[in-house]
């Protein structure tokens, strides 16, 4: 059943080694198992600080009306599968370059077959996301949805804004970012903010970007891995729909 946090409650998950698991059909948006607010929250709406727990099948609905956060995770070696970070639900934090769905500043989680974003609120400002800081280290997503609607061309997918943001690497394995052009969204400038000095590699592997010109503002710490979009695509190209822009 559908379920909602106390009026003006975030939640702390401190209980490292315990789950929590919605039992709903397993389906990748919008889950009808969800965490939703009756009030608003600057959030993370639910900040995850313990270790080794496992979080499935359930939607974080984030609509506060500023700046704010559905999931933080300080936590290390967390598990999260089939789970909708749904942040950034109102307009006005889609105004506010301060906001993001997912923000990561712990380390070694792993994030299977999620979704991170929506695509029915705009973007119309810097927001993110993701986005990692304080040396997030060795986090991985493998086959996750990232998705978004811009009316911004400056709207992100991942943000790394500070030098030693991240440690090692973050790895998107088998990652598709979509940003809704065909459904009126304005095309990104670039689907990743990253540092010059970020600290770490950012791992593209065989992941596939639509709604965007290029996939970061630098490419010093990205390394990908996949097919290129045509012959003549260079690497800053690559996983690049034809006509993604």
């Amino acid at each position: 059943q559908p379920f909602a946090l106390k009026a003006g409650t975030a939640c702390t998950w401190s209980k490292s080694g315990t789950h929590l698991i919605g039992v709903c059909a397993p389906v990748h948006v919008s889950q009808r198992a969800r965490i939703s607010p009756t009030t608003s929250i600057a959030g993370p709406l639910l900040n995850v600080t313990g270790n080794n727990c496992i979080f499935s099948n359930f939607q974080l609905f984030q609509g506060h009306d500023a700046a704010s956060t559905a999931l933080g995770v300080t936590g290390q070696r967390n598990y999260f599968h089939n789970v909708h970070v749904a942040g950034i639900g109102h307009a006005t934090a889609g105004d506010d370059a301060a906001s993001e769905s997912l923000l990561i500043t712990g380390s070694e989680n792993l994030f299977e077959r999620c979704t991170i974003g929506l695509d029915t609120i705009a973007r119309s400002a810097a927001c993110a996301e993701i986005r990692l800081t304080t040396a997030a280290t060795r986090n991985k997503f493998i086959k996750c949805a990232i998705s978004a609607f811009a009316d911004n061309a400056g709207a992100l997918f991942v943000d790394i804004p500070d030098s030693a943001g991240i440690d090692r690497y973050v790895w998107f394995d088998e990652c598709s970012f979509v940003n809704g052009i065909d459904s009126t969204a304005t095309a990104m400038t670039v689907a990743m903010n990253i540092h010059a000095t970020c600290g770490g590699t950012v791992v593209l592997q065989n992941c596939f970007g639509y709604g965007f010109t290029d996939w970061g503002n630098s490419f010093a710490n990205i390394a990908q891995l996949g097919l290129p979009s045509s012959d003549s695509d260079t690497t800053a190209s690559m996983g690049l729909a034809i006509n993604g822009d």
